[in-house]
């Protein structure tokens, strides 16, 4: 039997063991062809987002069956990149108001194949997150840069002046935050990296710049906070500012009349960062007007400063220089403190206590509560906010609820009377993040993250592009800057 040398192998093999039908040699039965792409789907086709909103995309490759077929690399452009960006991986980004055109591409062997979405701005503001202060708001891009609006009368806007702004203007030094907290008349912010920094009012050094001036002057530009700490959160509350450090300590600054500082000392203002005592690890803390709280890590709440309405949770009416117990069995999320009452996240659900004489505690009772008592009838939240005599919460249904008092609409439910249950904001909108400020309101919601605000709308805390007094009991949408 005759032999041939196989390049394939590099062997010798005898003649009939390689030959196939006809004399012709064979590898075995070819590989099945490879699908063909005929069709590139782009969801959605059309999409409308706010300024600095960001809508994601999804473009899948089909066969002539209908079949998506994986592995495919996209390659996204845009027709106006001023006016609507996207991502490598589709992510849309508004940037000024417009109508702009984003292209999917991959490449067949019989060619490229496309999709596109149209893209609308819409001239509103969309944020990854807001802060609704005294008169004035503050949020944050997805891309972390900072703006802010409404009163400005000790430069809380940060935009190196004092005038009110009616519509969002950035604020000034080119930082770009990871957080924003917007209190009274003060505003502060984490950095990247960590760092803290705070503008507005600095009278009794709630900045925490280190200037030792008996009434410190007020900064209308980010200034860091002195001593060189650097923060996981922060809150800036009505004349006092407190943070988390990355190892979970708590730091307080600023106004310490009643003990909200909690340093134990109690009667001293801190124009720096002054550690809360006990040691006790926290994983959020916030400032509200005469007292503070927080979740500590093991999920406990813990409150210090003015408990003369029972805002502290002990089961008191006392002062605390130090942290105090919060009196319950309770496994919590998170605590925001007021003006002069406190609500919390549990995993049981939603709890209150302090002052309820406009019903803020939402039990349905205007009876001032120690402890923390259920709020009636509300859902899982999601989050909760509140600032000064009123509460709002974003449940799993995205149907903000409010509570307590309304003089200006800030519960969003198109009245003024107050309420001691929640009750929904008007609109049958879909929110993600809420924000309860002095006498208003925002929240995030919608396509493309929009900011919508109700309630007072002096100074143009509403950021609608009206500087008027005139309120709003159901939500408007502020404006791009």
């Amino acid at each position: 039997m005759g032999r041939r040398w196989t390049e394939r192998t590099g062997m010798l093999w005898p003649l009939a063991m390689i030959a196939g039908a006809g004399g012709c040699s064979s590898d075995g039965p070819a590989p099945p062809p490879s699908p063909v792409a005929i069709e590139l789907r782009v969801a959605p086709v059309a999409t409308t987002v706010g300024v600095f909103g960001r809508q994601l995309t999804d473009a899948t490759a089909r066969d002539a069956s209908g079949n998506i077929l994986p592995g495919r690399v996209v390659t996204w452009a845009s027709s106006d990149p001023a006016i609507a960006s996207v991502s490598l991986d589709g992510v849309i980004a508004g940037r000024a108001v417009g109508t702009a055109t984003i292209t999917a591409t991959i490449v067949e062997p019989a060619g490229p194949l496309t999709g596109s979405v149209t893209v609308t701005v819409e001239p509103y503001l969309a944020l990854s997150s807001v802060s609704a202060g005294g008169n004035h708001t503050c949020g944050l891009t997805f891309e972390g840069k900072a703006y802010c609006w409404g009163s400005n009368s000790f430069g809380q806007l940060g935009d190196l002046s004092v005038e009110r702004r009616d519509r969002p203007v950035p604020v000034s030094g080119g930082l770009t935050f990871l957080r924003i907290s917007a209190g009274f008349s003060h505003t502060c912010g984490i950095a990247s990296g960590g760092a803290a920094f705070c503008w507005g009012r600095n009278a009794f050094g709630a900045l925490g710049d280190g200037d030792a001036a008996e009434f410190p002057p007020s900064r209308n530009t980010p200034t860091p906070v002195a001593g060189g700490l650097t923060f996981a959160t922060i809150s800036a509350g009505w004349q006092h500012s407190c943070g988390v450090a990355p190892g979970g300590l708590a730091y307080c600054w600023g106004y310490d009349f009643d003990g909200q500082l909690g340093d134990g000392a109690g009667g001293g203002n801190r124009n720096a960062p002054a550690a809360v005592a006990g040691g006790l690890r926290f994983t959020s803390v916030s400032a509200g007007g005469s007292h503070s709280c927080g979740v500590t890590i093991a999920g406990g709440g813990a409150c210090w400063g003015n408990g003369a309405v029972g805002e502290l949770g002990a089961g008191a009416t006392t002062f605390a220089h130090a942290p105090v117990a919060v009196e319950a069995s309770l496994t919590f999320i998170s605590i925001d403190a007021g003006n002069r009452h406190t609500c919390a996240r549990a995993v049981t659900g939603a709890f209150c206590w302090g002052d309820n004489v406009n019903g803020a505690v939402g039990d349905g009772s205007r009876d001032q509560r120690r402890t923390p008592t259920p709020v009636t009838g509300s859902p899982q939240f999601i989050e909760l906010s509140l600032r000064e005599q009123h509460a709002c919460g974003v449940p799993t249904d995205g149907v903000v609820r409010c509570w307590g008092v309304n003089s200006y609409g800030q519960l969003g439910n198109g009245s003024f009377g107050l309420s001691s249950v929640p009750v929904s904001v008007r609109g049958g909108r879909s929110f993600f993040a809420v924000s309860s400020g002095r006498a208003h309101t925002c929240a995030l919601g919608g396509i493309g993250s929009i900011v919508h605000c109700w309630g007072r709308a002096i100074d143009g805390a509403l950021g609608h592009g009206v500087l008027t007094a005139v309120e709003a009991t159901e939500p408007v949408r502020v404006v791009s800057p």
